[in-house]
């Protein structure tokens, strides 16, 4: 089924203002932080003109996103803050190699269609009636635990193709078009939300994950896959369920029903025809590394004193496995007719998102920077220190503060931005490693919580842009959940835990 979307005429004006007002707008961010800082004599001032300016540029996105991960590096050698060589050190972080083997293990599945039928599976199997909410439920569900393990982006993008074709199966049986207008939303932010909300369970189910186990692993706090899950699923599965309970009050609807609605997805999947052997082989691959990935946890949890499991953790490791998994597509061969052939080929790999690791790159740089000129402990000092403000406070504040930037800036760029400067204050304090990573987690999870705007994520960006999903619509149901999940992360990482 071959579904074309089509974005609003207004999105891509906005985009085209934005590109001719970006000069001046770059000429500034590049000119100006350094004048006042060096101006105003402010402590730190190379530092700080090099924060400036990263966060201007990501805030206002004058030029892509990755463009200004690569620029950190740079403007750190030219202002004479690191060495060049340990500027672009954080380039080669093994965080970063363990997205980059998600990406490829993501790219495979996308090539051999596996992600399209593994959605078009649990949407035809599992879902337990007719009844539009079964219809939101499953989706729902279909795209919060893709999100779990592959990119939000990509999960969106495959549902919200989905969505699309059986809005278009559904609209002939709703005559009333308010009726079909709430139907359309509810079904895509459910999509976008949920993915948004997935990506909090795993740590490589969004960027901010791993960029929060980067830093925290630079203070010798390490949190293991299991670990990760025991903390992020419990929050995320809460937040799911919200958000399902929000949207139906901001969309009500009456009870509407659509037989024959399993059968649609059913038939979406018997036409794909049975798996190819590309298909079972990424499963096959996906599936190992989800094992490897997990299961040094679970026996360190059961065996610690065995010398084999410490040698399985220490070799084992998120970022050697999920490389491992990423380098497997091309290693392992396919045939296909008479021919036989790399399950991936490198020419195929142009559909990464090799610029997502550039910005990732440039916000651990980013950190650095922060970290050992030692401006984030000042700043840390100077938060908890000044005011009289209590630490629960604070902690209060940054995870507000995590959420409103996460509207305007990507999630990845917010998490860079936040944790270092969160560490800093964490360490000011004198906090234990306990309360260190509750508070740095709680930032995380805010930074993954952006749901108000278009801009905010690319789900949302990618639901708004079907033309069915007014900025008005979502910021309305976008606004409770960025006040229930600030409530949430609150109440769970800084309270319960």
């Amino acid at each position: 089924m071959l579904i074309e979307v089509r974005a609003p005429l207004g999105y891509f004006r906005a985009v085209d203002t934005k590109r001719q007002i970006n000069t001046p707008l770059v000429l500034a961010l590049l000119i100006l932080p350094p004048l006042l800082s060096f101006g105003l004599g402010l402590p730190h001032p190379n530092i700080l003109a090099i924060f400036i300016t990263t966060i201007g540029l990501w805030l206002t996105e004058a030029v892509p996103l990755p463009v200004t991960g690569l620029l950190v590096p740079v403007l750190a050698s030219l202002y004479g803050v690191l060495p060049a060589a340990k500027a672009f050190d954080s380039f080669g972080s093994d965080i970063l190699f363990l997205f980059l083997g998600c990406f490829l293990m993501g790219r495979s599945m996308e090539k051999h269609g596996f992600d399209k039928r593994l959605a078009y599976y649990l949407l035809g199997r599992l879902m337990p009636g007719s009844s539009f909410l079964a219809i939101n439920l499953v989706m729902g569900l279909t795209s919060f635990v893709l999100s779990m393990w592959i990119s939000n982006t990509s999960a969106t993008a495959i549902l919200s193709a989905v969505t699309l074709g059986i809005l278009t199966s559904l609209d002939p049986q709703i005559p009333d078009e308010e009726v079909r207008h709430k139907v359309a939303v509810r079904l895509l932010l459910t999509c976008a939300f949920a993915a948004s909300i997935g990506g909090l369970a795993t740590p490589v189910g969004s960027p901010p994950n791993l960029i929060a186990l980067k830093f925290l692993a630079q203070k010798d706090i390490t949190i293991s896959f299991v670990d990760w899950i025991l903390i992020g699923l419990p929050i995320s599965l809460v937040m799911f369920m919200a958000m399902i309970a929000i949207l139906a009050l901001c969309f009500p609807l009456r009870k509407l029903s659509f037989p024959g609605i399993q059968e649609k997805f059913r038939s979406l999947l018997r036409d794909l025809g049975p798996m190819s052997a590309g298909e079972k082989e990424i499963a096959a691959i996906f599936a190992v590394t989800v094992i490897l990935w997990v299961a040094p946890g679970v026996l360190n949890s059961i065996y610690p004193e065995l010398p084999w499991v410490e040698t399985l953790n220490s070799r084992y490791s998120m970022s050697v496995v999920g490389l491992m998994g990423g380098l497997a597509t091309f290693f392992l061969p396919v045939r296909d007719g008479d021919l036989l052939s790399p399950n991936l080929v490198w020419s195929e790999t142009d559909k990464v998102e090799w610029g997502t690791l550039m910005m990732f790159g440039g916000g651990l740089t980013l950190g650095v920077l922060l970290e050992e000129s030692g401006a984030a402990a000042d700043l840390g000092r100077y938060l908890f220190e000044g005011g009289g403000m209590s630490g629960f406070a604070l902690a209060c504040l940054v995870v507000v503060a995590s959420i409103l930037m996460s509207e305007f800036a990507s999630n990845t760029a917010a998490a860079s931005i936040l944790i270092p400067l969160i560490l800093g204050a964490a360490i000011a304090r004198g906090a234990g490693a306990d309360v260190t990573t509750n508070v740095v987690l709680a930032a995380t999870f805010g930074a993954s919580f952006g749901f108000m705007l278009p801009v905010s994520t690319p789900p949302n960006a990618i639901v708004y842009g079907t033309g069915r999903v007014p900025a008005s619509d979502m910021r309305k149901a976008g606004v409770f959940f960025d006040i229930l999940g600030a409530l949430l992360i609150i109440v769970y990482m800084l309270v319960l835990r």
